[in-house]
């Protein structure tokens, strides 16, 4: 991975554990999509085969072109974009939603 893109996702994850970058979840399955000034980044977990699993950075800047910033395919490190994935994942207000739901079902039983 070239060190620019380390050095972004290192950045959005860090953001994101201070709370300060909120990701939500977007129509598409394991998605997720946050943004900051003009730009808006997406991070996604996509199936290859029955079990392995691949994960990608995206962004759009303000005239909506898309552009892949790092995937799995290009030798990206599995870590670095899996920790990503998953701190917006456990970020965004729909899994608060869909945890505390599932809290309230389990203090009924």
């Amino acid at each position: 991975m070239k060190d620019k893109y380390l050095i972004l996702i290192l950045k959005l994850i860090k953001k994101t554990e201070e709370g300060r970058l909120v990701w939500h979840k977007t129509d598409n399955t394991d998605e997720y999509q946050s943004s900051a000034g003009v730009y808006v980044f997406i991070v996604r977990s996509t199936r290859e085969g029955l079990k392995n699993r691949l994960y990608g950075l995206y962004f759009k800047n303000s005239e909506m072109e898309s552009s892949i910033v790092v995937s799995q395919k290009d030798g990206t490190d599995y870590n670095i974009i899996r920790q990503l994935y998953f701190s917006a994942k456990e970020s965004s207000p729909e899994t608060a939603i869909y945890f505390k739901k599932i809290m309230e079902e389990l203090d009924r039983l």
